[in-house]
């Protein structure tokens, strides 16, 4: 996390969960970054970012992704994984982050 943030990243993850739930898996994960809550999944489905039934008792979830943005909030590179094993590799962000501040 650190790496990313000096490199000017912000992660932001989005999830069905309520805004109660969200925060009981940040603090219980102990993730630091934003957690921006969708139960209804409207932003979600704007991504196309929903994986219909793959969640406990086959609720609808959010698909891994991995959607950069500049500072000017434009989308250069988008990663949406199939599935919810589909993450991007461990240092995508950091990797992809130093590949925009070359340009």
């Amino acid at each position: 996390m650190r790496e990313l943030e000096r490199r000017g990243v912000r992660p932001v993850a989005i999830s069905v969960d309520t805004p109660e739930e969200s925060a009981m898996l940040c603090k219980k994960a102990g993730y630091t970054y934003t957690f921006l809550s969708d139960p209804k999944a409207e932003v979600i489905r704007r991504y196309n970012l929903l994986h219909q039934g793959a969640g406990v008792n086959g609720r609808d979830i959010a698909r891994p992704a991995d959607n950069r943005r500049d500072a000017a909030c434009a989308l250069p590179e988008k990663s949406n994984g199939s599935a919810i094993g589909g993450r991007p590799p461990e240092g995508t962000a950091a990797r992809g982050s130093e590949k925009r501040s070359r340009r």
